[in-house]
């Protein structure tokens, strides 16, 4: 009998009760490789974090931003820290107040200042190391800073924005600002893309542009109201030349040409639903390998969108629900991101490592139902295309003889059955076979299979083929 290609999953796209889908990518993602790879869409383990700097006060990220190729400001705690290259951490001072705060860097010289705005409208300024808090009362207690054209910008909640003088981020004219009234809905982030001013409101966002005129600094384009407002002010990110927020809907969405595009799932947009206070969402973006990421964290979860395929998937780390990464910043050239509830670390992305710090990273994998409704289907074997010989030179047998474990539910994914094994090939091992036989018959809910590993090793899978006999009786 000929072999059944079978679907893996191409991202996380859960249903909503389990028997209309369970399709989740953990750890995992989806590269594009087309007409030139063994298949067009194989999977893939996620990069792991290796450790940058520690601190044993900095509970918790709150924000992070590359002043410099020689300081990287990390606030966690209440505390502010500045980070060199080596990683080598020195506290600097207090940042009052909880929750995350906004970051933004302008062009001074010789030194450039950095703002740093606070969930309660405290507002600060690093310059040459020291942190001190912006005392002109011209300037309302804002909720986000970003930078454009030398000037600092400040949303203010009631609808306002002001603007500092040139790349001088403690002098506000009280004159200096204008407001965002196409709808009066106030402002919950400015946000730059594009020397462009985004000023997402609560019901809709607006699109400003500068001037070069210093006594009217800024000005709406026509045209450029757009019908969605922003939930939480910290999901908001540049990613491939446009923004991508959650809306006061809880969709996801990417602007495009002024355009806003849903890019999030049925499965992202549950998340988002049942997020107790979605206000608290928060996101960062980042490269690598070819890759743009958006990394949207909810309390228990973390949703992936990857620009490249326009696919989502998820993260977790030991331990919890969601990838302890919190925050992000690109510092000579790495990828840096903090740690999220009591963790005291920074981490750099890094394709070589894989494993957290020395946890296991899990790369699981739940596909599509496997079904002939309403038929009944036997399955003989399956057959798992799998990078092969990926063992490690090492005495520790999860490194050196990997392994990749199976299990299926037959009830849509409310329980699963034991976990098979099979190895992955110690080193040099590069014409190890996965197959897994006797698998037995399923009916009208079909078959979900689930495969993981958390070998600290290359993992990729190719495809799978499927021995089965369908239509019984």
């Amino acid at each position: 009998m000929p072999l059944v290609p079978l679907q893996l999953a191409l991202q996380s796209n859960e249903g909503r009760h389990g028997h209309d889908g369970e399709s989740r990518l953990i750890n995992a993602y989806v590269e594009n490789a087309g007409r030139d790879g063994k298949t067009p869409f194989p999977i893939f383990a996620t990069d792991g974090l290796k450790q940058f700097a520690d601190e044993s006060t900095a509970i918790g990220t709150r924000g992070l931003i590359a002043a410099s190729d020689a300081a990287l400001y990390w606030v966690a705690a209440r505390q502010l820290f500045k980070v060199d290259g080596a990683g080598t951490v020195t506290s600097l001072g207090g940042i009052a107040d909880d929750g995350k705060v906004v970051m933004a860097r302008n062009a001074k010289a010789p030194n450039a200042q950095v703002a740093i705005v606070t969930n309660g409208g405290l507002r600060f300024i690093i310059e040459n190391d020291i942190i001190q808090p912006i005392t002109d009362t011209d300037l309302p207690p804002p909720n986000s800073v970003d930078y454009v054209a030398g000037y600092f910008v400040f949303s203010i909640p009631d609808g306002r924005f002001f603007w500092t003088a040139i790349e001088e981020g403690t002098d506000i004219d009280a004159l200096d600002f204008a407001t965002a009234e196409a709808d009066p809905d106030g402002l919950k982030r400015v946000k730059v893309n594009r020397q462009q001013l985004y000023l997402l409101g609560n019901r809709t966002t607006e699109v400003w542009a500068p001037t070069g005129n210093a006594d009217n600094a800024f000005q709406r384009i026509g045209g450029t109201v757009i019908d969605k407002g922003c939930i939480a002010t910290h999901s908001v990110t540049n990613l491939d030349n446009s923004i991508i927020w959650v809306g006061d809907d809880g969709i996801v969405w990417q602007d495009r040409s002024y355009s806003p595009v849903k890019i999030s799932n049925g499965g992202v947009d549950r998340a988002i639903q049942d997020e107790a206070n979605p206000e608290d969402l928060s996101a960062f973006s980042y490269s690598a390998g070819g890759h743009e990421f958006y990394v949207l964290n909810g309390t228990n979860f973390t949703k992936i969108f990857d620009a490249s395929t326009g696919l989502w998937h998820d993260r977790k780390s030991s331990g919890i629900d969601r990838w302890r990464a919190e925050c992000h910043a690109v510092f000579q050239s790495k990828n840096i991101v903090g740690d999220t509830g009591t963790g005291t670390k920074l981490g750099e992305i890094d394709k070589d490592t894989f494993d957290e710090y020395g946890d296991d990273i899990v790369w699981e994998i739940k596909g599509p139902i496997l079904h002939e409704f309403p038929n009944r289907v036997h399955m003989d074997s399956l057959y798992a295309d799998v990078i092969p010989g990926v063992g490690l030179n090492s005495t520790d047998v999860h490194e050196n003889d990997p392994q990749f474990m199976m299990r299926f539910s037959d009830n849509g994914g409310k329980t699963f059955g034991n976990e098979l094994t099979r190895d992955m090939g110690e080193i040099g091992e590069y014409n190890t076979e996965l197959t897994f036989r006797r698998l037995g018959q399923f009916g009208r809910n079909g078959r979900i299979m689930q495969f993981s590993s958390s070998a600290p090793v290359v993992r990729g899978i190719m495809g799978l083929n499927g021995d089965l006999r369908g239509a019984l009786p």
